[in-house]
């Protein structure tokens, strides 16, 4: 349910206390907690459990429109001038519970801001003591009393989470998972917890072949709605807000036959919670539907595949209420039906939105870092986080020894060539081999752009710490004055222990970049704060690479996808570049083009070369020669590297920037630049060419 996430950011920037943040509207936050979700569920939601790690005095009234109460003051009671009160817009008993504030005490200052917002929390039954909550906070504005008061709610919610998981596990051998309060005898409530089919949530999953962010749209925009829900729709997204349908193509929204829905409360791309507010007149079940809510989640299973779950509740024992149960239990599945049935529709007629059976991909929110574990067709993670800092701050932190030192390890070795060392040293005063992360090396590297490297692994994988992981850094500068960090490890072997650190590092790397994240809100690490000896730092080895660089850039109407098969397949090199070629898509993998297969070996294109890294879609960076004309560099020790990065555009365009660096001093090397700066001009004007 909670595997897509995001922290929404909204285009202002702001200064406070001398420092630029980036203007945002929303937050999350996100723990494991040890407990089964029941008592999860009931220290969140009884009042009782809550005075004893969250609040002072509390008062809980679960139903949608049920108020919440709170005090924080010990001395004071519910109903004073110190009283929260908070209003529960929609739930799902131990899935979700929105709500929003509705009123503060009159001298909290940021009392204004505090009433326009409103949060949603998961609870995920992950295993028989383990539970994911996730709190996803919305409706910050852009002024500096919104964002202050975002800032302290995102540090009070992660410290939330912290007690939370405390006292459920200090409480747990003693709770009664099945207690419940009085409030908690509403309808809505009361119909989840009876054991009865028929007085059950209605509940309806189905598999959308359309991406996540394409069924959204076709339920949370007026245009996705109309194009196969209802011929007359249109929706206003926000808590409170409408939505409005009428099946008749010759009637209006207003009329007799409109469907009148209120928006209960939402987050997008993850859940949407509707009440039927007005059906239309001639709908039998008005009495009974005046008492049911419907809460939609949506999940990416993959890019190109979507999950809904539908639950609607608040059905009762009343004839009408379970005429009604029947009825939208064929309706809500021909609906689902038909919004298959239009997105496999619109896929055939569209290449770019082919049904592709053969990914496997998921993807969730670990703190600031979203995590995307693919594991087909080719095995790799992604993690990428929005760090709030200049790429060049960025890169120093981690292409320094000085910079990792200020966030993650207090010494270690870099030299930045290929084949030079790329070492955290967790402990540098250790012997060798005892220091930390040690062996490990560059592949190749763009400044304040891209690295490529070895990893390596805790002593537990001792076969993955010899043999290394493969990873690719991505650094990109963003509008708000923030850089976006993309790390991806490629190339994973079969095998038990490779398959266990795949694992490990899903849970392990978001930590890496995190402490990323820290360095830039709470400033460096005082390590002799922490007890550790800090010496002082060997000088930086001195590096003329990547000399001079021969950058090239051209606009080609094509999705990244096709550009990236373009420059990997032989079918898609053929069409611009190359008659034939040897490309495997490995680190180190052969990458051969033969613009003349005819000639004698050795003459007949990129003979020798290999990829250095790549991301799919992303990144392909491999070796390259100096043509046949160029004998004396014709060589295997003055290869130079290329480096493509992809990056979509509007309307479907794809900007390709093209890097080669690696070029020497003399008078064959400046032929050898000549050269290839009027050939990758051809190049990419062929490309450009081979998707009009």
């Amino acid at each position: 349910m909670c595997s897509k996430s995001r922290i929404i950011i909204v285009p202002f920037v702001f200064v406070l206390s001398g420092f630029t943040y980036a203007q945002r509207s929303s937050f999350e936050v996100a723990s494991v907690i040890h407990a089964p979700i029941q008592r999860v569920w009931q220290a969140f939601t009884d009042p009782e459990d809550l005075m004893k790690w969250s609040v002072k005095m509390a008062e809980v009234d679960l139903r949608v429109g049920g108020i919440i109460r709170t005090n924080y003051n010990a001395n004071g009671k519910l109903g004073d001038e110190q009283t929260f009160e908070t209003q529960v817009l929609t739930f799902e008993p131990e899935r979700m519970i929105a709500f929003r504030p509705m009123s503060a005490p009159k001298n909290l200052s940021y009392r204004e801001a505090y009433l326009k917002i409103w949060t949603v929390v998961y609870f995920d039954d992950l295993s028989h003591d383990k539970t994911g909550v996730r709190i996803s906070s919305h409706g910050y504005g852009p002024g500096d009393t919104a964002q202050q008061m975002l800032a302290l709610f995102e540090k009070n919610n992660e410290r939330k989470l912290q007690r939370l998981n405390e006292y459920v596990q200090t409480s747990v051998a003693n709770a009664n998972p099945n207690k419940k309060d009085a409030k908690h005898s509403s309808d809505e409530a009361s119909s989840h917890e009876k054991n009865v089919e028929s007085l059950a949530p209605l509940v309806h999953v189905s598999e959308i072949n359309a991406p996540l962010d394409f069924v959204w749209d076709a339920f949370a925009t007026s245009k996705g709605l109309a194009a196969w829900m209802a011929p007359l729709a249109i929706i206003d997204l926000r808590v409170g807000g409408k939505m409005l349908a009428n099946y008749h193509a010759d009637g209006k929204l207003g009329d007799a036959n409109t469907i009148e829905n209120t928006i209960l409360s939402f987050d997008p791309q993850r859940m949407i919670s509707l009440k039927a507010t007005k059906p239309p007149a001639s709908f039998p079940f008005k009495d009974a539907i005046a008492k049911t809510w419907s809460v939609m989640y949506f999940e990416a299973l993959s890019p190109r595949r979507t999950s809904i779950r539908i639950v609607g509740m608040g059905y009762d024992e009343s004839e009408q209420s379970q005429r009604m149960r029947s009825f939208f239990k064929m309706g809500n599945d021909w609906t689902l039906k038909e919004l298959n049935k239009y997105f496999i529709a619109k896929s055939e007629g569209s290449k770019n939105t082919a049904i592709r059976e053969d990914v496997d991909s998921t993807s969730h929110q670990h703190g600031h870092v979203k995590v995307t574990v693919t594991r087909k067709p080719l095995k790799r993670l992604d993690f990428e986080i929005d760090v709030p800092a200049s790429r060049a701050s960025v890169w120093r932190a981690l292409a320094t020894i000085e910079g990792a030192r200020e966030f993650y390890c207090p010494g270690g070795r870099m030299a930045l060539k290929p084949g030079g060392t790329y070492e955290y040293h967790f402990r540098p005063n250790a012997p060798p081999g005892q220091r930390g992360m040690e062996g490990t090396t560059l592949f190749t590297l763009l400044p304040k752009q891209m690295l490529a490297g070895t990893g390596s692994a805790p002593p537990m994988f001792p076969q993955v710490q010899k043999e290394k992981t493969r990873w690719v850094m991505l650094l990109d500068e963003l509008e708000d004055h923030h850089t976006r960090v993309r790390m991806t490890m490629v190339d994973w072997p079969d095998g038990k222990e490779w398959d266990k650190a795949f694992e490990y590092f899903i849970e392990h790397n978001p930590v890496f970049l995190e402490m990323l994240y820290k360095r830039f809100t709470d400033g460096p690490i005082d390590w002799s704060a922490r007890g550790v000896e800090v010496r002082p730092l060997p000088p930086a080895e001195k590096t003329s690479w990547p000399g001079r660089t021969l950058k090239k850039k051209v606009l080609v109407k094509a999705t990244p996808s096709q550009v990236w098969n373009a420059w990997t397949t032989q079918e898609g090199l053929a069409k611009f570049f190359a008659k034939q070629a040897n490309v495997e898509i490995r680190i180190g993998g052969a990458y051969e083009l033969f613009m003349q297969p005819e000639a004698q070996q050795g003459q007949r294109g990129c003979e020798g070369c290999e990829i250095l890294a790549y991301v799919p879609d992303k990144l392909l960076a491999f070796t390259w020669i100096a043509p046949p004309s160029i004998p004396s560099l014709r060589t295997a020790e003055n290869r130079t590297h290329v480096i493509l990065r992809m990056k979509s555009q509007a309307d479907g365009f794809t900007e390709l920037a093209l890097y080669h660096i690696g070029f020497g001093q003399g008078d064959d090397w400046d032929t050898c630049y000549g050269y290839f700066d009027r050939a990758w001009g051809k190049v990419l004007k062929r490309l450009r060419a081979s998707f009009l």
